[in-house]
């Protein structure tokens, strides 16, 4: 099968703030700098107050760029293990030479050297279909490697 397409580090951002915590986080430093600047303080020395609504919208993006970034470091490695874990090697004798090639690179005709504790390559296409009566399980391989069931 083929893997999804790699999420963008902006797809991923934009994801982040789906987070019902980042959006009342967001909200209430909007709501914050909204009444300090209908009902300002006319102490001295107080800050003016939209310095806070400010300070949560500064760390809430802080956090969720630091989330994304992780989670776009994640996937990326995640995607590389993969890779490496399909491009694995098969010893075979190809034309009665011994050779060590990838799986990707097997043709009809090579004889796979089985190891001990290695998994033999698979063919891709075998699915199991059952028999409607009888409840039997075959592996579908063509028409002409079909089972016979007796009747």
């Amino acid at each position: 099968f083929d893997a999804p397409p790699s999420s963008s580090f902006l797809r991923l951002f934009l994801e982040a703030f789906t987070d019902k915590t980042i959006i009342i986080l967001c909200v209430s430093a909007i709501i914050s700098i909204i009444l300090s600047e209908v009902f300002p303080s006319h102490e001295i020395g107080d800050p003016p107050g939209w310095i806070e609504g400010t300070a949560i919208l500064i760390s809430v993006v802080i956090v969720t760029i630091t989330s994304s970034m992780n989670n776009w470091t994640q996937e990326r490695q995640f995607r590389k293990l993969n890779e490496q874990q399909k491009a694995r090697s098969v010893a075979v004798y190809r034309d009665g030479e011994p050779a060590t090639i990838s799986i990707f690179d097997l043709v009809v005709g090579d004889v796979v050297k089985l190891a001990q504790g290695r998994r033999p390559p698979r063919r891709r296409d075998l699915h199991p279909r059952r028999e409607p009566l009888r409840g039997r399980v075959h592996h579908d391989r063509g028409e002409r490697d079909r089972a016979q069931v007796p009747r």
